[in-house]
């Protein structure tokens, strides 16, 4: 598809450049001037109509200012409204100022709601206003409504495409609201949400368990009320652990006063922890995001991660400075200094990764954090007793090997009291836990392991 996308690329390129010729040679602009030109156009609009909307985006990514314009205005009727969901913040300014407001509006005013919310985040609020006061008045308030709510509330991803029906209806009369409805035949889950008079969900029932009921009957009869509820304001990250705990696939949103006022479905939250999962490990390293996009905009953010490394190897370095005396008469401790804080660094990344990830969904318990210090302690044993071995028998020394294999023992089990407090005291600051964790635990392990080793050799070795 790559391929297919670059020689689509060029072709759009040679057509703008033909369209530039005739341009220049004073004839209509607006005018079919060449056969050429013709054929060229509606080759490129037939190609361009059967690409999905993602490719749509990624050739208009590619193309120059007046490439671009020419594309979106040459070939409108072959553009995808879906385009604008596969655009980056940069490029959805271009397209709205290429299209114009009216256009741009159509847009999302075709994208289903949770889409439109998508792209409305990305516009500054003049544009956003906008764009709003051109879509319907009904879909208008549903999107000033969830926008009103914080960007990872329930409220601001929840789906307002939902069947619901009051308790007191009978199967007969559902089964005639569903038929007419056209959220059911959006509604790929099936569930229907019976309330109360209030809009209370008291509880759920599925659309082929109506198909064996009497028609006669109450809907409420064969209501499931075991019914779990979010608040629109819950975070994402605090009730995700919801629909692996009871197998659910969507949950209903609720208002301050219990009425229901959406849904959100599994695939929302599982996208919001991938996109998340993703800027955590570019934070993590240091990488964050930047709304200017510029070279030195980024350089700034990477500079100010890179000093505070620097800062604290300073002081891993000034740990070591302590035991000069030590290295220059014993310098086998020198070799095996960095395979003790590397073995530490490890082990006490992967504590702290597993912390994190169970901080993120919410679930994190004092059982899991005692599991995860004792794991640290059970490999530090085995690893320091092949460490032992290794270096009793390479330098036949069995002190040394003791006091390697001991050294291999306290920094592995420090590093995984490390990975557990760590990113959890960084939470309980309000301090994003990637962020902070990586850096602060390999400093941490670094100088336990440093000051372990050279300490035990000196006070074992050196007489």
């Amino acid at each position: 598809m790559e391929f297919k996308i670059d020689y689509i690329i060029n072709d759009v390129r040679e057509f703008v450049e033909m369209y530039i010729v005739n341009d220049e040679s004073g004839e209509n602009q607006n005018d079919i001037n060449t056969k050429d030109e013709f054929h060229s156009r509606k080759r490129l609009s037939h190609v361009i109509a059967n690409l999905h909307a993602s490719d749509q985006a990624i050739i208009f990514s590619k193309l120059k200012e007046l490439e671009k314009l020419v594309f979106i205005r040459d070939f409108s009727g072959s553009i995808n409204e879906d385009i604008v969901l596969f655009l980056e913040t940069p490029l959805l300014y271009e397209m709205f100022g290429i299209v114009g407001l009216e256009r741009f509006s159509y847009f999302v005013a075709m994208l289903e709601f949770d889409e439109a919310i998508e792209v409305l985040e990305k516009l500054d609020e003049e544009k956003r206003n906008n764009v709003m006061k051109m879509l319907p008045f009904k879909k208008r308030i549903q999107l000033k409504r969830s926008l009103s709510y914080p960007e990872y509330s329930c409220g601001r991803n929840m789906s307002v495409d939902y069947l619901s029906v009051p308790y007191w209806w009978t199967i007969a009369r559902t089964k005639k609201y569903i038929k007419d409805s056209k959220t059911a035949i959006e509604n790929e889950d099936g569930t229907i949400f019976v309330t109360d008079e209030e809009r209370n969900v008291i509880g759920t029932v599925s659309i082929i368990k109506l198909l064996n009921e009497e028609p006669t009957s109450l809907i409420n009869n064969c209501t499931d009320k075991d019914i779990i509820t979010i608040k629109a304001y819950d975070s994402i990250p605090d009730i995700a652990h919801l629909y692996d705990q009871h197998d659910l696939d969507i949950i209903p949103v609720t208002n301050k006063h219990g009425n229901i006022i959406g849904v959100l479905e599994l695939s929302e939250v599982v996208e919001y922890l991938q996109e998340s999962s993703e800027k955590q490990v570019l934070r993590s390293v240091g990488i964050f995001e930047n709304k200017s996009n510029t070279i030195f905009g980024i350089a700034s953010l990477r500079f100010v991660w890179l000093i505070i490394d620097f800062c604290t190897a300073i002081v891993a370095s000034y740990f070591i400075s302590l035991f000069e005396d030590s290295i220059a008469k014993v310098t086998t401790l020198a070799v095996l200094m960095p395979i003790v804080s590397t073995m530490g660094g490890n082990c006490g990344s992967q504590t702290s990764t597993v912390i994190i990830r169970s901080i993120f969904v919410g679930n994190i318990t004092r059982k899991q954090m005692i599991t995860e210090i004792s794991i640290s302690l059970i490999n530090g044993i085995g690893l320091a007793i092949i460490c032992f071995l290794g270096v009793w028998l390479f330098y036949s020394n069995i002190i040394l090997g003791a006091i390697f294999g001991v050294s291999v023992l306290i920094t592995l089990f420090m590093a995984g009291i490390c990975g557990v407090f760590i990113p959890l005291t960084l939470k309980k600051f309000k301090v994003d836990p990637p962020v902070g964790t990586s850096i602060l635990l390999t400093t941490f392990t670094d100088i336990c392991g440093f000051v372990t080793i050279l300490l035990l050799g000196t006070i074992f070795l050196i007489k």
